[in-house]
């Protein structure tokens, strides 16, 4: 019996594991014969958000972007560090992990991640868990702190990439999508006429079939 490759489901600004969870559903049922969905939540709660004591409800973020009053870094992720650390430890208790699946700001978690796990990286993430084969990206965008472009030397990742665009998405125009892209090696991409959210129409759906049976299966 062939082994499920097991994906990170790293969730959006102001959302949940939960949240994330029943938006990829579709996407989850009809690949349940070959990968295991695990999801997890951000460690903290997003500016302005209410501490809500239904988890499902509880709006969080993996960072905030500010301003930087550094020149020449553009935005500054107040938190960034702290969500690394947080999702080395969730790594190194519940994995291995084969991959990493992230929509918006969870995208830019999961392209850091194939980058920092690499045995080449110059700026590996201290932990023995090893290089990530998968990395799904869902409306992401180029990481816009640069202190921490430096987990992306050298490039490019050679990681199986899947890069989710939406030609009529507002928060995070395609162009934006296909900048993520360039950091990886023969990356796909995925371009429906939709907006900031994850597709999951029968067409779709079928794309995101095909993309995992190009993955080597797990023995």
């Amino acid at each position: 019996m062939m082994a499920l490759l097991k994906l990170l489901c790293l969730h959006g600004y102001t959302q949940n594991a939960t949240v994330f969870s029943k938006q990829t559903a579709v996407i989850r049922k009809a690949l349940k014969s070959s990968v295991e969905f695990v999801y997890l939540s951000a460690p903290r709660y997003a500016d302005d958000a209410f501490p809500e004591t239904d988890e499902s409800s509880r709006k969080l973020a993996w960072w905030e972007a500010k301003t930087s009053k550094e020149p020449h870094r553009g935005m500054e992720y107040h938190g960034f560090e702290e969500t690394l650390s947080y999702i080395v430890d969730f790594l190194e208790k519940e994995g291995p992990f084969d991959g990493a699946l992230g929509f918006s700001q969870g995208a830019i978690l999961a392209a850091t991640l194939s980058a920092s796990l690499r045995d080449n990286c110059l700026h590996r993430l201290s932990t023995s868990h090893p290089s990530l084969k998968i990395a799904i990206m869902i409306s992401g965008f180029k990481m816009r702190d640069l202190a921490y472009e430096k987990y992306f030397d050298p490039g490019p990742i050679e990681t199986h990439s899947l890069h989710v665009l939406g030609t009529g998405d507002k928060l995070v125009p395609s162009e934006h999508s296909l900048e993520l892209s360039s950091y990886f090696k023969n990356p796909t991409i995925l371009e429906h006429s939709g907006g900031h959210y994850v597709p999951s129409d029968t067409q779709n759906k079928r794309k995101f079939i095909e993309f995992f049976q190009q993955i080597p299966p797990k023995i």
